[in-house]
């Protein structure tokens, strides 16, 4: 797990962006390049982390946030490189759209089995990129790789919005 907290302490952390995947496993790797892009964009003290996916360290990653952006590949059936927004701190995944987990549990588990157990974050968004080809290799689709470039600058804007201060403060 790779992380950038603009030099605030975790516990500070306001705003967590996690990307999961396999860097190994073709468009598996999007959430692992959406975090490498996003990285140096992101306002001072947002963290962005690299991440595998497994349930308990992903909890413990965003312990305290205020807000997650989360960004992982999808098996959905729709469109190439079509990016899903779920609002998962209202209600429960899709779980059928996140199976591409090489745990035993994928994303939609762990956010569940964080919500039983309480330790939700205060807000959680997970993008979903819709993936084509999930074989060894390191490189994206083309399709994919435009979504991940796309959502960075919507994820920049939802963050830049949460950020900012509430209207008479």
């Amino acid at each position: 797990m790779t992380q950038q907290n603009g030099g605030r302490s975790a516990e500070q952390t306001r705003v967590v962006v996690i990307g999961i995947g396999n860097p190994f496993r073709g468009d598996d790797a999007v959430g692992v390049v959406f975090s490498r892009r996003i990285r140096d964009s992101v306002p001072r003290g947002v963290t962005v982390l690299e991440h595998d996916g497994e349930p308990a360290k992903l909890m413990e990653a965003w312990a305290g946030a205020d807000m997650v952006y989360l960004v992982d590949a999808v098996q959905a059936r729709v469109g190439a490189g079509q990016i899903c927004r779920f609002e998962a701190h209202r209600e429960p995944l899709p779980a059928e759209f996140f199976r591409l987990s090489t745990h035993v549990i994928g994303v939609a588990d762990a956010i569940e089995l964080a919500r039983n157990l309480n330790e939700m974050p205060g807000g959680l968004v997970v993008y979903g990129i819709q993936g084509t080809r999930f074989d060894h290799t390191s490189e994206l689709s083309p399709e994919v790789d435009d979504a991940c470039d796309a959502l960075v600058f919507q994820v920049l804007d939802e963050i830049r919005d949460f950020l900012k201060p509430e209207a008479g403060e």
